[in-house]
C-alpha cells in the first residue's frame, strides 16, 4: 500500500452504500445529503431507544412479574417439550401449560420463578383439575426424586423482588431459552 494512499470506505447512509474516497479520518458519508441522512437515522435510533427506556420505566412491577411469568413458562415447556404431563401422564392435549407445584397466588416470592417448581402439565389438569396437585405430587416423585419433594414443600426465603433482579432473570432464562431451541435444531 502506498503511503498517503486513503482506504475506499462505503457510506454508512441508509440506500446508498456505494465506495467513496473518505476526506476525512473519520468520514463516514459520501456526500452531505448522505450525511444528513446518516444523522437522522442514528437520532430516529436514539429516540426509539429513550422511548423504550421510558415505556420500561413506566411499567409496574407487577406487569414486570407477568412478563418474566411468561419467559419462563415458555422455557419449562421447551425443557419438557418430550415428557408426559407430571400429573396425570397425558401425552397428548390441546394446548400445554407450565404447571406450578406452589402455586403463585398462594407463594407470590420468587420460588414461582424457580424452574424446579413449574413441570409440563395439559390444561386440563392445570385448569379444570386446579393443579390436580396430589398427583403432581406424586409425579415430581416419579421424575425427579423424593429430593426435589422435601426442597419444594420446606421453607423459602422471600426476598424482595426487584425490576433490576427481574431484568436479569428474563435476560437469563430467554437466554436458556435460545439455547434449548439451539440444541433442538442442530
Amino acid at each position: 500500500m502506498e503511503v498517503g494512499r486513503v482506504r475506499q470506505k462505503t457510506c454508512k447512509a441508509p440506500g446508498c452504500r456505494i465506495k467513496f474516497s473518505p476526506q476525512r479520518p473519520l468520514q463516514s458519508a459520501c456526500c452531505p445529503e448522505c450525511a444528513i441522512a446518516l444523522v437522522r437515522q442514528r437520532r430516529e435510533a436514539s429516540d426509539r431507544s429513550e422511548a423504550r427506556k421510558m415505556r420500561l420505566a413506566l411499567k409496574t412491577l407487577s406487569q414486570l412479574k407477568s412478563e418474566l411469568q411468561t419467559v419462563v413458562n415458555a422455557y419449562v415447556r421447551e425443557r419438557d417439550k418430550d415428557q408426559p404431563c407430571i400429573s396425570c401422564g397425558a401425552t397428548t392435549a390441546k394446548q400445554w401449560h407450565a404447571g406450578h407445584y406452589l402455586t403463585t397466588g398462594a407463594h407470590p416470592g420468587m420460588i414461582r420463578f424457580d424452574p424446579r417448581n413449574i413441570s409440563k402439565q395439559c390444561s386440563q389438569c392445570n385448569d379444570h383439575l386446579s393443579g390436580n396437585l396430589l398427583n403432581y405430587r406424586k409425579g415430581i416423585i416419579a421424575r425427579y426424586g423424593q429430593e426435589r419433594l422435601d426442597w419444594l414443600e420446606g421453607p423459602h426465603e422471600s426476598p424482595k423482588i426487584t425490576r433490576e433482579w427481574i431484568d436479569s432473570e428474563k435476560s437469563r432464562f430467554r437466554s436458556l431459552l435460545r439455547d434449548l431451541r439451539k440444541e433442538e435444531n442442530d
